[in-house]
């Protein structure tokens, strides 16, 4: 991370700075954004990714944060498929003789 702690604030957190030298990185950035705009054999990505540290996106947390969606959405997936054939009997047994509650509930 291209973040650093500089001393404890008065609330006792710390402050944070870019370290020296950042707005140099910004430049530099900014040159490689260019010149992959300007390649078009250049990866896509690592203008993206520039760009992201450049805007002061956090890449580590950003990649956990989208790998646990992306996790998640496959385990979903891949349990209803596993569990297809159950469900489509649960929802037939259900479509013909109701649940228990159909008498009872007031909405």
């Amino acid at each position: 991370d291209w973040w650093i702690a500089v001393e404890a604030g008065v609330d006792g957190k710390a402050d944070l700075t870019k370290p020296a030298g950042a707005g140099e990185e910004n430049q530099r950035s900014q040159t490689r954004r260019t010149q992959a705009r300007n390649n078009p054999n250049q990866d896509p990505t690592v203008s993206l990714v520039d760009e992201a540290r450049a805007l002061g996106i956090p890449l580590s947390t950003t990649l956990e944060a989208s790998l646990r969606v992306r996790v998640k959405a496959e385990r979903d997936r891949r349990w209803q498929e596993e569990n297809r054939e159950g469900i489509e009997q649960y929802n037939a047994m259900i479509e013909r003789y109701g649940v228990f509650s159909d008498d009872v509930r007031l909405f």
